[in-house]
């Protein structure tokens, strides 16, 4: 099992799971609006021979949020390399699924130094009417209230992301060709989204 453990930067506390000792590090950027959680069997899977680090974003997770009140890709990828830094990883292999697709791109094109190789997982390219739609939709912004309509808005969402893409287009078209995961892993990412669900809304895809 992925072993945690927390490194501080100037917006506070980074939450990451890691494994492994030796060879040249991995680093593996999870989507949001969950944590590295979702990576976990990845981690311990890669970790067999090398060391593995899968920080939580900033915001995410058991993570700091971000210093900016609406952050850029560009800010999450900042703030991932003074955590590599405070880790002493220089340059290490790269691996992003979605959102963090987005931000290991940014620091390939902007800190090549930094990345030897790099694995990118969803990386979306939409059109314009289609980035519109997605930006107006896919993450609104949720308030907690006490009814308790902020939680079932994030089951709903986390359990909607393993039926569908884009989860609010919910027909045959947009359907996954998958099982749905078992209730415990379900509760689990629940947790995590939980977490961000009053901050996924400010982030960039």
């Amino acid at each position: 099992m992925a072993r945690r453990g927390f490194t501080t930067i100037a917006e506070g506390q980074v939450h990451w799971r890691a494994a492994g000792q030796g060879g040249v590090p991995l680093v593996m950027v999870h989507p949001s609006p969950f944590s590295a959680l979702v990576l976990e069997p990845l981690v311990d899977a890669m970790g067999a021979d090398r060391r593995v680090i899968a920080p939580d974003t900033l915001g995410n997770g058991d993570s700091c949020p971000p210093a900016q009140q609406v952050p850029e890709i560009a800010d999450f990828a900042d703030a991932l390399c003074r955590v590599l830094d405070a880790e002493g990883i220089a340059q290490a292999d790269f691996y992003g699924a979605h959102t963090g697709a987005r931000i290991a791109t940014h620091i390939a094109l902007t800190r090549p130094e930094r990345v030897r190789r790099i694995v990118l997982d969803g990386f979306g390219l939409y059109t314009p009417e289609a980035l519109d739609e997605i930006l107006r939709v896919y993450a609104p912004a949720i308030t907690p209230d006490s009814h308790a309509g902020h939680i079932l808005w994030a089951w709903h969402f986390m359990r909607d992301q393993h039926v569908y893409f884009p989860w609010f287009k919910r027909d045959a078209e947009h359907r996954y060709l998958r099982d749905m995961p078992p209730p415990e892993r379900l509760h689990a990412l629940f947790l995590e989204v939980a977490k961000a669900v009053t901050t996924y809304h400010t982030k960039s895809f």
